[in-house]
């Protein structure tokens, strides 16, 4: 799957699909540098996509970085204020 995500990526640094892909397979892996850097990526290329802010906020939970996960979600809070899974 890795493969395939650095190819589609190869040929459309900006297909999400792909970013996130990437992103989740990392965060699956462990790789939590490797997620981060990824979401990051796809935040450059939408930043009004909340899934992206709200995973991340997971990679950073995960890793022990409680500050850095609720800056992430409340990004997501403030495109989706009605949004209740984001809180």
């Amino acid at each position: 799957a890795e493969e395939a995500y650095n190819k589609a990526l190869e040929v459309e640094p900006t297909n999400m699909a792909a970013l996130l892909g990437s992103a989740r397979l990392a965060t699956r892996q462990g790789n939590n540098q490797r997620a981060i850097e990824m979401y990051q990526k796809a935040e450059k290329v939408d930043s009004r996509n909340t899934t992206i802010y709200t995973e991340l906020a997971q990679v950073h939970i995960t890793a022990g970085d409680l500050a850095k996960a609720r800056t992430e979600l409340q990004k997501a809070v403030n495109l989706e204020p009605d949004n209740k899974s984001h809180r």
